[in-house]
């Protein structure tokens, strides 16, 4: 039975293998008759198509397409720059040289606030009266303990010397001369405890009234008349108006740049700049922004007032790079770079940029060029999308700001 199966299956493949063999033939022969038909039609146009004597053959579109006049586009040349500027400005405010929070030391009543925000106070200057009523009241209840205990610690005395005779005539035993004295020197105890009490009640008296550590300003107001003050609680805030310094926070990247001693300059609310010296480099980072505290302290004579908005500027310690206006770069083939104008031509030059930053005369954003420049080229300002590695450029004009205009022509 398996012998039959297998004979059937050996004579369908053959003849399946036979039908495919004839198939492709009759595809074979049509493709070369077709071959054959293109072959003399291709032939019999060059035979009897045209003539030398025929009207000459219409140019085709491409070359229509090149014939047409080159398109212009307005544009304008702008310089590279030989360094790109590398000091460093980050924005601060002002601070005060030394800040003090007035706060009380007892639990009292404020009684009176003799100052307001922005008065000039001196050192040694009454600023807060606390009500006092408990604080008496405590002075003459330690008073009244120490009278008790004088008067206690004074008759005891009187007894241990009179059981001492007693004792040295033999009328009472020494236990009782024991317990005279035990009860002499506990009074006395006791009239030291109350005395130390006094000392302490009559001390809170020189909290009633807060004073001015400082010669500075009132920069805060924080609780008025009527109102509860405790520890840690301020009342007000004592800014010195003596040598202000100015504060930043610089990023980690910059830090190593910044050294205690170090000069910069700081302009402060639109004002000219000052010159100042890095005080201050701080050694540990701040948790939500991860930037270091610089403090600055102003040249002598700098006016700024604290919480002024500023900015300080200091000297990179790099090597220059060259630079170019932002308005230059281009993106060609997903390749940033701009195009350099030489002998005529607009040659698209890759770039690989690094850090940008605002030009100082406001027109526009710098950006540093690591690689593909020298920095004294001539670019290409605001180049057209059009516009293509080896297009012709032709200048129209050299206006007097430095930068030249010019046509850009595809061939």
């Amino acid at each position: 039975m398996l012998g039959m199966i297998f004979e059937q299956f050996v004579i369908s493949a053959a003849g399946w293998s036979r039908s495919v063999r004839h198939a492709c033939g009759r595809l074979v022969t049509r493709v070369a008759r077709a071959l054959f038909f293109a072959s003399a039609a291709v032939g019999a146009a060059a035979l009897f198509g045209c003539d030398a004597s025929s009207e000459a053959a219409k140019p085709s579109a491409v070359l229509r397409a090149a014939e047409k006049p080159a398109e212009v586009y307005e544009v304008a040349l702008v310089k590279a720059l030989d360094a790109f500027p590398s000091a460093y400005e980050v924005a601060g405010s002002v601070a005060a040289d030394e800040r003090v929070e007035i706060a009380s030391r007892i639990p009292a009543y404020i009684r009176e606030v003799a100052v307001k925000e922005g008065d000039a106070v001196k050192k040694g200057e009454a600023l807060v009266r606390l009500d006092d009523a408990e604080i008496e009241a405590a002075v003459r209840s330690a008073e009244a303990q120490v009278f008790a205990a004088r008067a206690a610690s004074r008759d005891a005395a009187i007894d241990a010397e009179k059981y001492a005779r007693l004792y040295k005539d033999g009328f009472i035993s020494e236990q009782d001369l024991r317990k005279a004295n035990l009860k002499r020197d506990a009074s006395a105890s006791t009239l030291k405890e109350a005395e130390a009490f006094l000392t302490q009640a009559k001390n809170q008296r020189r909290y009633v009234v807060l004073a001015s550590p400082i010669d500075g300003r009132v920069a805060k107001r924080l609780r008025r008349a009527g109102d509860m003050a405790a520890p840690a609680f301020p009342i007000l805030v004592i800014e010195s108006e003596r040598a202000p310094r100015f504060e930043v926070h610089v990023p980690e990247t910059r830090l190593a740049d910044i050294k205690p001693g170090m000069r910069a300059s700081v302009e402060i609310s639109g004002r000219p700049a000052v010159g100042a010296s890095v005080e201050l480099v701080g050694s540990s980072a701040d948790a939500a922004t991860r930037t270091f505290l610089v403090r600055l302290q102003l040249d002598e004579g700098a006016q700024a007032a604290p919480g002024e908005f500023g900015r300080a500027r200091f000297k990179a310690a790099e090597p220059a790079r060259p630079a170019v206006p932002e308005s230059a770069v281009a993106v060609r083939g997903g390749v940033e770079g701009v195009f350099v104008v030489r002998d005529g031509r607009a040659a698209f030059t890759w770039l690989r940029l690094g850090r940008r930053t605002g030009n100082a005369d406001g027109s526009g954003d710098i950006v540093e060029v690591v690689a593909g420049l020298k920095g004294d080229e001539l670019l290409v300002d605001r180049p057209s999308e059009r516009l293509s590695d080896g297009d012709s450029v032709r200048v129209a004009e050299a206006p007097s700001n430095g930068a030249s205009s010019t046509s850009a022509a595809r061939p």
